[in-house]
C-alpha cells in the first residue's frame, strides 16, 4: 500500500505520544507524500524537544521546492538537533528548494553531523552556488555528507563546492557524490582547487563517475589531494570515464606524497587504462610509507599472465599493508597469469583481510587451486572474501577451491561467491 498524505496524519498522531523521543529513523519512500504531507511530519516532530537524532526518508515522493523549504524552516526549531540524515533523493526539487532548505538548516546550532541526499532532482549550478555558502554558518558541524549524484550540476558552481566547505573549520568528515553530473576536466580542475584549503579534514570521500574526466582531470585532482596534509582515510572512486595510462600514472605518484594516509579506496574500473597504466599505478602507490588498508578496483582492464604476476609482486611490497581488497574482474587474466599471480600471493604473510575479485577471468583448474593454494599459506589472515565465479574451472576444481578455504579454521569470517 502507498502511504498518502492521510496516512501521515495517523503517523503524525502516534508520534505525538512518544513522550521521550531522543533518536527516530523513518523510511517513507516510493510513497506518494508531498509537501504539505512531509511539512505536517516534521512540524510534529519538532514538538519533540530531547530529539537529537533523526533519520528521514522521503525519497521517491512528490516533494517540490516549496516542501523542500517549509521542511528546513521547521527543522531549524529542533532545540537539540546534532545529527541529521535527510533523504529526498527522486523528487522534484530545483535550485530555489535546495537553498532555502539549506539556509534554514544552517540555523541548526547544535548540528554536528549533516547528510544530505539530493540524487535525480532538478538541481543545477545556481542551486550549488547559492547553497553551499551556508554551509560555512553552521559552526559545530564536523561531518557532512552531499549526494547530488545525477542532477544539472556544470559550469561555475563545481568552483564554489570545496572553496567555501574549506571555512567551516571543524568539518573533519567530508563526503562528496557527483556521479553522472557534467563535470569534465576542465570542471574537475575547479572543483579541486579548493580541497587543498580544507587542512582539517582527514576524511574524505570524493565520487565522480560518469563525469566524463580524462587524463588532465585526473592529474589535476590528484595534484590538489597531495596538498591535503592531514588526510588519513581517502575514498576516491573514478569509475566510468575516460582516464588512460597517463592519468594513472600521474595518480600514483601524486597521492604517494600522503604521508598520512593509512587507508585508501581507489576505483579505476571501465576507464581507458590499460595494464601498463595499472602497473605504474600500483608501484607508485607502493611508497605511501603509512598506507595500511588498500582497496583497489581494476576490472575491464586488459591483464596479460606477465603484468598479473608484477602486480602481486608491487602489492606485496607494501611496507605496512594489512588489509587489500583487489578488484580484478573481467581481466582476461588466463591460467599462467593465475599461476604468477599464486606465486607472489603466497608471500603476502602480513595480511589480515583480503578481498579478492577475480569473476569473470579464465584461471581455469590449475590456476584457481595455485591462488587456494597461496590463500591457505597466508598463516596471519582473518577475513577473507573470494569471487572467482565464471573462471572456466570444471566443478570439481570449483568444489575442491571452495572446500579448501572453509577448512581455514582461523578464519573470523569468510564468504565465497
Amino acid at each position: 500500500m502507498k502511504i498518502g498524505n492521510q496516512q501521515i496524519t495517523v503517523i503524525t498522531d502516534s508520534l505525538k505520544q512518544c513522550q521521550n523521543l531522543n533518536s527516530l529513523t523513518m523510511d517513507l519512500s516510493l510513497n506518494q507524500i508531498d509537501g504539505s504531507a512531509a511539512i505536517d511530519l516534521v512540524s510534529v516532530l519538532k514538538e519533540k524537544s530531547n530529539l537529537t537524532k533523526l533519520n528521514l526518508c522521503l525519497s521517491k515522493n512528490q516533494v517540490c521546492d516549496q516542501g523542500a523549504s517549509l521542511i528546513g524552516q521547521h527543522l531549524k526549531e529542533y532545540p537539540n538537533l546534532n545529527n541529521l540524515i535527510l533523504s529526498l533523493n527522486f523528487n522534484r526539487i530545483g535550485d530555489q528548494g535546495t537553498y532555502y532548505l539549506i539556509s534554514n538548516l544552517k540555523q541548526c546550532e547544535s548540528l554536528s553531523t549533516l547528510e544530505l541526499q539530493l540524487s535525480f532532482n532538478k538541481l543545477g549550478d545556481q542551486g550549488v552556488a547559492s547553497m553551499l555558502p551556508q554551509f560555512k554558518q553552521c559552526q559545530n558541524l564536523h561531518r557532512l555528507k552531499l549526494v547530488l549524484n545525477n542532477n544539472q550540476i556544470k559550469d561555475f558552481s563545481v568552483n564554489y563546492l570545496v572553496n567555501e566547505l574549506s571555512q567551516c573549520e571543524k568539518l573533519k568528515n567530508l563526503e562528496i557524490f557527483l556521479d553522472s553530473n557534467w563535470i569534465g576536466d576542465q570542471l574537475t580542475y575547479k572543483f579541486v582547487q579548493g580541497i587543498k584549503s580544507c587542512q582539517n579534514i582527514t576524511h574524505l570521500i570524493l565520487t565522480l563517475t560518469y563525469c566524463k574526466i580524462g587524463n588532465e582531470g585526473a592529474k589535476q585532482l590528484a595534484s590538489q589531494l597531495k596538498l591535503c596534509y592531514n588526510l588519513s582515510n581517502l575514498i576516491l572512486n573514478l569509475e566510468y570515464n575516460k582516464i588512460q595510462n597517463e592519468g594513472a600514472y600521474c595518480l600514483g605518484m601524486e597521492l604517494k606524497q600522503l604521508k598520512s594516509l593509512t587507508h585508501f579506496k581507489l576505483g579505476m574500473s571501465s576507464n581507458e587504462v590499460e595494464e601498463e597504466g595499472a602497473i605504474q599505478l600500483i608501484s607508485e602507490l607502493r611508497q605511501c610509507q603509512s598506507l595500511s588498508s588498500l582497496d583497489l578496483y581494476l576490472s575491464h582492464i586488459k591483464i596479460s599472465d606477465n603484468s598479473a604476476a608484477i602486480i602481486a609482486q608491487n602489492l606485496r611490497q607494501f611496507p605496512q599493508l594489512i588489509s587489500l581488497t583487489l578488484g580484478l574482474a573481467y581481466c582476461g587474466i588466463k591460467q599462467q597469469g593465475g599461476l604468477a599471480f599464486a606465486a607472489e600471493f603466497a608471500q603476502f604473510q602480513h595480511l589480515t583481510a583480503l578481498k579478492l575479485g577475480f569473476l569473470c577471468n579464465q584461471i581455469g583448474d590449475q590456476g584457481s587451486a595455485a591462488i587456494s593454494n597461496a590463500l591457505r599459506s597466508l598463516v596471519r589472515l582473518k577475513i577473507l572474501e573470494v569471487n572467482f565465479g565464471n573462471n572456466q574451472m570444471s566443478i570439481s576444481a570449483s568444489l575442491s577451491f571452495y572446500r579448501k578455504l572453509y577448512k581455514l579454521k582461523r578464519l573470523i569470517t569468510i564468504q565465497v561467491d
